[in-house]
């Protein structure tokens, strides 16, 4: 068993968010305050992404007056305030990659499929490394004959991941990579992983999401048939790069038309054979081996069943 440093960062960030509270006391209320206090890292995260337009407007002006109504001005003027003020964005910023550093390091590897031994693993859309993603490099920081590419087209989020990277040691193994993965120059790979990913791959489905958690869109045939020029794109670049026993895994959730039914067909469209597709709590799971004699039905409505 390999034994991981122990990184002072597992203690706490009481000092950091102080700091951040100090700077906030002066211009807000005691209640907004408290309200941070009471789930410091979600909502320091929230207002740090509001402000950097990571969330849009119109989803978080929702979502304030809806939860908190009696201040949701107040909070809007400071979601402003951090939007403007880059030495408190700043600071959010590094709280933000600390918490998550210190949750990697802690963390137990939890993923329903296997991973290799040695090899590469890319896994695209990689995020805040908050989701399922954070599984793989706790696997990569224990296992130095895996090679592991963490690819995002965020420049934000590459900027957050860049952090986490060096508060836990910068791991020679783990590659972080700002580009579409269309444009990813990496062959040879042994698994690909979209986790929590597929659903959002385009500007208009991730739109499409936020409206629909405000009631004002579905993820419907239509909406999958505008993106699937990208999506098929995503899969063909994914099949490229991949090796002749590689595996692509997506885990992702289910929403309207979006689903383990239209994911299978996609895959399979693209020149991969499915080997498992189920039902994993409130999400779903495809797993598919690439296809050496790779055949693309013609027809883009193939993946809309």
């Amino acid at each position: 068993m390999i034994c991981l440093p122990v990184h002072p960062l597992c203690t706490n960030n009481e000092q950091l968010l102080q700091e951040i509270l100090n700077n906030l006391s002066q211009m807000f209320s005691k209640r907004l305050l408290r309200i941070i206090l009471d789930r410091p890292f979600s909502t320091i995260r929230f207002i740090f992404r509001c402000s950097t337009g990571d969330i849009p407007e119109f989803y978080w002006s929702y979502a304030i007056k809806k939860s908190y109504a009696e201040i949701s001005d107040e909070l809007r003027k400071l979601i402003l305030l951090v939007q403007e003020r880059r030495d408190i964005q700043e600071s959010m910023l590094e709280l933000i990659a600390k918490h998550i550093a210190s949750g990697i390091i802690k963390t137990k590897i939890d993923i329903p499929f296997a991973l290799p031994t040695r090899g590469i693993i890319v896994d695209v859309g990689s995020g805040y490394l908050t989701g399922p993603s954070r599984f793989l490099v706790k696997y990569a920081m224990m296992n130095k004959g895996v090679t592991l590419y963490l690819v995002d087209n965020s420049a934000l989020i590459v900027d957050v991941i860049r952090r986490i990277l060096r508060l836990i040691g910068s791991p020679r193994n783990v590659i972080l990579k700002c580009v579409d993965i269309r444009s990813l120059l990496v062959s040879n790979v042994d698994l690909v992983t979209l986790l929590l990913t597929l659903h959002e791959a385009t500007d208009a489905l991730r739109k499409a999401e936020f409206l629909r958690y405000i009631g004002r869109a579905k993820i419907d045939e239509g909406t999958l048939y505008d993106n699937l020029v990208v999506l098929r794109g995503i899969l063909r670049s994914i099949h490229r790069i991949i090796g002749e026993s590689g595996r692509l895994i997506v885990l992702d959730k289910e929403m309207d038309e979006f689903g383990l039914k239209f994911v299978r067909e996609l895959v399979i469209n693209e020149g991969f054979r499915v080997i498992r597709g189920e039902y994993i709590n409130n999400k779903f799971l495809v797993e598919a081996k690439k296809v050496s004699d790779r055949k693309i039905q013609s027809s883009p409505n193939k993946a809309l069943g």
